[in-house]
């Protein structure tokens, strides 16, 4: 029954959190995409940045041996005069030697720049970083010069790829043309291109990322994705770029721009290095966005089992609790049908729902356990008065009889017989007892009835104790009710002195002292040692006793006058006992003979 609720409040927190869930997993979805886009975004700027300052560094070295040369007359005379192979005096083959050194610096420290020429129109020969001077018939590399001699006039510089050939082999080259100031020449750097992608690979951030390098007309001089120089997007994607929104279209948005090209999309981000006519471009595949993304799923996942174990571990809790709470409403159920009232701890309050069936059950539990109770008062009430009327029954028919039994002794033995008095005050003892019991008596008079007791166990035992009485006269008229010292004195013969081997003596004594009025019985019987006293006590005080001794004195003081009328018991073996206990002091108003 449990499994069933369970699952059936899984399923509905379940979809009471699901469009929550959701919304909450959307809106941290358009998040990550922002955060992941500017991510790759900002990855593409850095690294076009980077290629652009560190292009500039080589290309700005070549420049100041340019402006070397332009503001330096005697190292461009030494230049004119050792390329048309004129005589140099001494100073100009220092010029030379320092050119050459810082020539040599530059490609020592930029391991892809190949060699720098340097080279004069019409001059047939051409100066190189790496083999000296040389004729432009003669030398392995020859290509160079057919680009610059188409080099449009009004242009500056031009930068184009091909194949160079040294004296060890041929590679591919990316070569810039920078004319000179002051002469009519140029400025030649070749970059080999193999090593020029290591080095740009180097600052790109994914292998998703490819740095393609343009010339102003949109054509690629390098790529860097290994499927040569165009690449895999090929010539055809930016040159259509270029022919829809020229140059600005090959830089694209200052923070990049998404484009689509063969089924993917691309962010393309360029830095332009408009000196030299060259656009620095990064294309970074959605594959590297699309990848972060993936990355994250195994986190909204998790996220998702953790927000679906909450829902079981609440719906659980819940149900588990409810099921408590009526597991413990039928225990107390049961209990109360059966009649335990037993203090069951409560369940904790933990909600409104409990509170009131908390209240609800403990209401109905303690109206039952009220209603058991009235039922049981009710039953014993009944009880104690059919036995109350039985006990009537009996004592006058005893009464009845012992007054037909005195008629006929008397006939006998005459009105003044022993037989008679005893049988007389048999008669008015029991006449005594059965009249109104909820009626006050003096204590003179309990003290008069008490007599005739006596009386009849004299004749009983003879004379083998003596009792006396010592009654403040205060006393007498004080209310009480009957047969009070009787049970007393009865157990002090029968217990106390009717066993001696010597005359026992029983002192009923009475006196006020302030608003109490004090009673005790004392004999010099055989006496009680401390055990016997406790349990005369645990006897006494047992409510289920039916004893008529002691008990019901003790039960008719406690109920008369409260729990400080108790009886109490004193004694010592060999020495005897008193019984003894007090009342509120109240004077009879009226006597009753």
């Amino acid at each position: 029954m449990m499994r069933k609720f369970f699952l059936k409040r899984v399923r509905r927190y379940f979809l009471c959190m699901l469009v929550p869930t959701l919304l909450v997993f959307a809106m941290s979805f358009g998040i990550l995409l922002k955060m992941t886009d500017s991510s790759v975004k900002e990855e593409g700027k850095r690294t076009t940045e980077a290629v652009r300052i560190h292009f500039e560094a080589v290309v700005s070295n070549v420049l100041y041996q340019n402006d070397l040369l332009s503001n330096t007359t005697r190292m461009s005379v030494a230049l004119r005069k050792m390329l048309w192979a004129e005589n140099m005096s001494y100073s100009d083959s220092i010029y030379i030697s320092s050119l050459r050194s810082v020539l040599g610096s530059i490609t020592s420290s930029h391991d892809y720049v190949d060699s720098i020429y340097f080279y004069l129109d019409s001059c047939g020969r051409y100066f190189s970083s790496r083999n000296g001077v040389l004729s432009v018939d003669a030398g392995s590399d020859s290509s160079w010069l057919s680009y610059y001699e188409a080099m449009p006039p009004e242009k500056d510089s031009l930068v184009v790829t091909r194949r160079s050939n040294n004296l060890v082999e041929s590679i591919e080259t990316v070569t810039i043309y920078q004319r000179l100031l002051l002469q009519k020449g140029c400025i030649v750097v070749n970059l080999n291109m193999d090593k020029l992608k290591q080095m740009i690979r180097t600052m790109g951030t994914s292998e998703n990322e490819t740095i393609y390098i343009l010339d102003d007309q949109g054509q690629i001089l390098l790529s860097t994705d290994g499927e040569g120089n165009e690449g895999k997007l090929g010539g055809d994607f930016f040159q259509s770029l270029y022919q829809e929104g020229g140059r600005s279209a090959l830089l694209g948005d200052e923070d990049g721009s998404w484009m689509s090209f063969g089924g993917h999309q691309y962010l393309v981000t360029g830095e332009a290095y408009e000196e030299k006519g060259i656009y620095i471009v990064s294309v970074i595949e959605d594959l590297l966005r699309n990848q972060r993304i993936a990355n994250m799923l195994p986190v909204y996942a998790l996220i998702f089992l953790g927000n679906c174990l909450i829902i079981v571990f609440i719906a659980y809790t819940i149900t588990k609790r409810a099921f408590d709470q009526i597991q413990y409403m039928i225990d107390v159920f049961d209990d109360a049908e059966k009649g335990v009232f037993s203090r069951q701890t409560k369940p904790q309050i933990q909600d409104e729902y409990s509170v009131v069936m908390n209240n609800v059950l403990h209401l109905f539990v303690n109206t039952t356990y009220l209603n058991t109770q009235l039922k049981e008062r009710k039953y014993r009430q009944e009880a104690t008065e059919l036995k109350a009327l039985q006990l009537q029954i009996n004592p006058h028919f005893l009464y009845n009889t012992l007054q037909s039994v005195d008629m006929e002794a008397r006939k006998l033995a005459g009105s003044g017989s022993e037989i008679s008095r005893m049988l007389q005050d048999v008669s008015d003892i029991l006449k005594y007892s059965l009249s109104d019991s909820r009626q006050s008596v003096s204590v003179e008079k309990e003290i008069r009835y008490l007599k005739k007791y006596v009386e009849i166990q004299k004749f009983r035992f003879g004379d083998r104790f003596i009792i006396y009485y010592e009654v403040d006269e205060e006393a007498e008229n004080a209310r009480v009710f009957k047969l009070m010292l009787q049970p007393l004195v009865e157990n002090s013969i029968l217990h106390g002195v009717r066993d001696l081997d010597r005359k026992g003596y029983i002192k009923v004594k009475i006196f006020r002292r302030g608003e109490r009025l004090l009673f005790s019985v004392t004999d010099n019987g055989v006496g009680m040692d401390r055990q016997t006293i406790d349990e005369l006590y645990r006897h006494i005080r047992d409510e289920s006793s039916e004893s008529i001794g002691l008990t019901n004195v003790n039960r008719r003081l406690v109920l008369t006058y409260g729990e400080e009328s108790a009886l109490r018991i004193q004694g010592k073996v060999n020495m005897g006992a008193c019984v003894s206990f007090s009342i509120p002091y109240e004077m009879q108003e009226q006597e009753r003979r």
